[in-house]
């Protein structure tokens, strides 16, 4: 691959670009496929996700149900927590909405309104711990769902995500 400019004494970018083109086409392939094989083997459930079925387990041993959402920032996470929060509602079943993603500064606000919409419970945000917290004792009390925001800005909260 190398071998055409091995031994040049100056280079050129023209020298350089069959050989970056080819590098790149190797990389692309084995890249591509061992992506597309990651993907399927993380993306693919190893069993049956029923989440109505799931909820109404945990109501029946008076366990809290949690869905978190976590993520990079600007993905969507707010949004799909609503999405999420309305469907449950539809299904008759009582929702708290909580906020981790402290990063972005109107988070907090977002889920309060998405809140107040769907005619959630609202726990407000903060920290990680805390807010788990206060929707084990709002689903505790309710026998709701708890949908919670999580973290965008992972790298600061790796720890509390834990």
């Amino acid at each position: 691959m190398f071998q055409s400019i091995a031994g040049k004494e100056n280079l050129e970018k023209a020298d350089l670009e069959p050989a970056l083109k080819d590098l790149k086409d190797r990389l692309m392939t084995k890249n591509v496929a061992a992506m597309k094989d990651a993907l399927v083997r993380i993306l693919t459930p190893r069993r049956s996700i029923d989440i109505l079925r799931n909820v109404h387990v945990s109501k029946e041993q008076r366990k809290p149900y949690v869905v978190v959402f976590v993520g990079v920032n600007r993905v969507g996470k707010s949004i799909n927590l609503a999405k999420v929060a309305y469907w449950l509602h539809q299904h008759d079943i009582n929702v708290m909405m909580a906020a981790c993603d402290t990063f972005r500064s109107g988070t907090i606000e977002q889920l309060c309104t998405h809140a107040r919409r769907l005619q959630a419970l609202e726990a407000g945000g903060g920290m990680v711990s805390s807010i788990l917290t206060v929707v084990g004792v709002g689903i505790d009390r309710d026998n709701g769902v708890g949908v919670v925001n999580g973290e965008g800005e992972m790298r600061r909260r790796r720890i509390e995500m834990r």
